[in-house]
């Protein structure tokens, strides 16, 4: 399981002006998570695999969020995905195959492959995964609109926002 605690942000937060040449939504992305990580009563936690990964929020959970309109349109098509926890420290991969059953067989396994532990499996329904994801992701964008409304209304956050085949809310 995946399981976000977000606080907004108790003080006024100046959003930076970012570059169409330099920028996407990812720095924004980075930008509100770094702001997010200062409190630490915010949390992502990673449940499963016989781990408890308490990851940052200010890293890791940007990592995941840029992959989760995209996880959440293929679980939609129920199609095959990954998600890559890459930063220094977890860097791993959680693939996800489609069962015949409407479910999951999810694949944890190291991206280094000097790291010695094998891959393990489990599996979960394609509708219990859905719900977990679009609540991660509706969280996230509770804080955004409430604590960033210049950035959520941003067209890289509306893309982003629409990019999982929803209508964004």
């Amino acid at each position: 399981s995946i399981h976000v605690t977000l606080q907004a942000p108790r003080t006024r937060v100046v959003s930076p002006r970012f570059s169409a040449e330099l920028d996407d939504f990812s720095s924004v992305l980075h930008f509100v998570c770094e702001v997010l990580a200062r409190d630490p009563a915010n949390a992502i936690v990673v449940t499963g695999f016989g781990l408890d990964w308490r990851l940052d929020i200010g890293t890791d959970f940007c990592v995941l969020l840029e992959q989760l309109p995209w996880a959440i349109q293929a679980l939609r098509r129920s199609s095959d995905f990954q998600l890559d926890f890459y930063e220094q420290g977890v860097e791993r991969r959680l693939a996800f195959r489609m069962t015949e059953d409407d479910g999951y067989l999810i694949k944890c396994s190291p991206m280094v492959p000097s790291v010695q532990w094998e891959a393990c499996d489990e599996v979960c329904s394609r509708q219990a995964l859905l719900a977990m994801l679009v609540l991660v992701q509706s969280q996230f964008v509770s804080v955004l609109q409430s604590s960033f409304p210049v950035l959520y209304r941003h067209p890289w956050a509306q893309e982003w926002l629409t990019a999982d085949g929803s209508d964004g809310q």
